[in-house]
C-alpha cells in the first residue's frame, strides 16, 4: 500500500508540468498569489513585528583612546615634516641639458696650479667661457683633433692612457680642464 501511494505521488508530480502547461492562465494567477502571500509575510516581520518590539539602548559610552589619537597625531606630523623636507631639496631636472661654467678657483685648487693667474682679464674671461674641446679650439682658430689625435694628447698630459681614451665627456672635460690651465 505504502508502494502505491509514492507511486501515485510520483506519476502526479510528472504529470503536474502538463497539467501547468495546459492551464497558463490558472497557473499564472496561482503564483501571483502565491507570491503577493509571501510578499506579506516578509513585509509583517520586518515592519510590523520590528515597531511591536522595543529597541534596547546600549549603557556602554564611547571611549576615547587618547594613546592611539597621540600615535597617530605623531605619525601625520612626521609625514607632514618629510614632506616639507621635500619641498626644499633641489633636483636636477633631466629633460633640461644643463651647462655648466668652469670653475676657475675650483679647477686651481684642485690641480694646484697658478698660471690662469697670470693670464690678462680678457683671455680670462675667453677661457671662463669655454664649455667644452670644440669651444676650446676653435677659440684657438684650430679644428678639433680626431679621437686618435687626442688620445695622444690625453696621455702626454698623464691622464691615461691612449687605448682608453674613448671621447666620453667625463674624458673630454677632464681634458678641457688640462688645456685650460696649459694656456699660455
Amino acid at each position: 500500500m505504502k508502494k502505491t501511494k509514492f507511486n501515485n505521488i510520483k506519476n502526479f508530480l510528472k504529470k503536474l508540468p502538463w497539467i501547468f502547461g495546459e492551464n497558463t492562465l490558472l497557473t499564472f494567477f496561482g503564483f501571483l498569489i502565491l507570491s503577493l502571500i509571501l510578499g506579506a509575510l516578509i513585509f509583517y516581520q520586518y515592519t510590523v513585528l520590528a515597531e511591536k518590539q522595543t529597541a534596547e539602548f546600549i549603557e556602554k559610552t564611547f571611549e576615547f583612546k587618547e594613546d592611539a589619537y597621540q600615535e597617530v597625531l605623531k605619525t601625520w606630523q612626521e609625514k607632514e615634516e618629510s614632506f616639507k623636507r621635500a619641498d626644499f631639496k633641489d633636483y636636477l631636472n633631466p629633460f633640461r641639458l644643463i651647462k655648466e661654467r668652469w670653475d676657475p678657483v675650483a679647477f686651481l685648487e684642485k690641480n694646484g696650479k697658478e698660471s690662469l693667474s697670470e693670464l690678462s682679464e680678457e683671455k680670462l674671461e675667453e677661457v671662463l667661457a669655454i664649455l667644452n674641446l670644440y669651444e676650446f679650439y676653435t677659440s684657438r682658430e684650430e679644428k678639433l683633433p680626431l679621437i686618435a689625435e687626442r688620445a695622444i694628447i690625453w696621455e702626454d698630459f698623464g691622464l691615461g692612457t691612449k687605448e682608453e681614451y674613448v671621447g666620453s665627456r667625463y674624458q673630454n672635460d677632464l681634458l678641457l680642464e688640462k688645456l685650460k690651465a696649459n694656456i699660455d
